[in-house]
């Protein structure tokens, strides 16, 4: 069917043009709902054929978000199990070339230093009572646990000349951050150094999560798990020499010294620099002390038969090289303890690695100044003010 359309224009005059139009179809009630249903079924057929596109689009994405997730999450945990069991972030760090090959773990730097054998020989005018030439190998393991521990601070050296181990109490946190600020801060030119210090556990969960915060910034802090007594010391020079041999392999000397001392450490380093890093061990303070059997330094008869304790060094400051260190505390192992830390290392430990005597370092013990006693100010006060005078000295 067709028909003439008229299509008016304005052209100036008005005409009428006429267009010829053929309708396709002629809709009726019948082709319209034919005509949906076919719509309906390209529609249905269209939006499946979508749908399967965008699934398989999508799946693979979906799946890599998944992956990527449970990586994420991995790698969270991992660090949260690092925190946990190390005491501090796993960081990555670059060692020094000494340490290519070792497996630098927080349990120790493997391999370990070897042992030398030796059968200690007690000499015919030796001081010690026969019982700690007697003990059985093995006899008194060091195996305290490590609550904090910087295992890797000696890593990023490729020499470490001087290791300075301080012997600290948990509870003195102002006095550790003045001596950071203070003495511990002396880095000699063209020679590493290191400051460590060394606490035990007072079992106080105020204390624990302050020194984890400490830790935490300055990671120089080594805690073991053993008693924070005085009667512990020997047990906490016994973990310095432990912790030193175990983590601080590329040393060349090592400084054990009290956190109520002020220690010139630039002058140490300069003396050490002209002494042969072996077989080495030098006293600030040299002694040969009778044994007591009251007071502070009460001894019973059964942990010390003798009268008299062997030479050694007082307590507060000792140096030595990395050789001694290793060997003193292999033969701790291995030889029962008193609660003297200096008489059972530097005296007891001493001779029985065939050291026959202490060398007294120059400096008139004014190298490692004990402010502990007299007891007239505060030990931080007196710090200080030592670390002010030695600053203006050396202008």
């Amino acid at each position: 069917m067709s028909f003439n359309v008229a299509v008016a224009e304005k052209s100036g005059a008005l005409s009428t043009t006429y267009v010829s139009y053929t309708p396709r179809e002629v809709l009726t009630p019948t082709g319209i709902m034919r005509k949906s249903r076919k719509k309906t079924l390209y529609t249905i057929a269209a939006c499946f054929v979508l749908g399967f596109i965008l699934w398989t689009r999508y799946a693979a994405q979906f799946s890599e978000i998944a992956l990527n997730s449970g990586k994420s999450n991995n790698k969270v945990a991992e660090k949260t199990a690092s925190l946990i069991s190390t005491g501090k972030p796993s960081v990555s760090m670059k060692y020094a070339k000494f340490f290519e090959g070792k497996d630098i773990t927080k349990n120790g730097i493997f391999p370990l230093p070897e042992r030398r054998k030796m059968i200690p020989q007690r000499p015919a005018n030796s001081d010690i009572p026969l019982r700690f030439y007697k003990s059985e190998p093995g006899s008194n393991p060091h195996d305290y646990e490590y609550l904090l521990n910087p295992y890797d601070i000696c890593a990023s050296e490729e020499e470490v000349f001087l290791l300075v181990m301080i012997a600290s109490a948990s509870w003195e946190f102002e006095r550790r951050k003045l001596i950071r600020d203070t003495w511990a801060s002396q880095q000699a030119q063209g020679q590493a150094i290191k400051y460590v210090f060394f606490v035990g556990n007072d079992n106080k969960p105020k204390n624990r999560i302050k020194l984890k915060e400490e830790f935490k910034e300055f990671n120089d802090l080594v805690l073991q798990d053993f008693d924070e007594t005085y009667r512990n010391l020997t047990l906490k020079t016994i973990g310095q020499l432990k912790w030193g041999t175990h983590f601080c392999p590329n040393m060349r000397f090592a400084l054990h010294i009290d956190d109520d001392v002020f220690g010139q450490v630039n002058d140490i380093v300069s003396y050490l620099l002209g002494i042969k890093a072996s077989r080495y061990l030098g006293c600030s303070k040299v002694f040969h002390p009778i044994v007591r059997r009251e007071g502070k330094w009460d001894m019973s008869r059964e942990d010390y038969p003798g009268e008299q304790y062997p030479l050694g060094c007082v307590g507060w400051c000792f140096a030595m090289s990395r050789d001694v260190m290793n060997e003193l505390y292999y033969m701790a192992l291995d030889t029962p303890l008193i609660h003297l830390e200096d008489v059972s290392t530097t005296g007891i430990l001493r001779e029985k690695i065939g050291i026959t005597g202490v060398t007294k370092m120059p400096g008139d013990e004014k190298w490692c100044q004990h402010l502990g006693w007299p007891k007239d100010k505060p030990v931080e006060q007196k710090l200080f003010e030592s670390w002010q005078s030695y600053s203006n000295a050396q202008l």
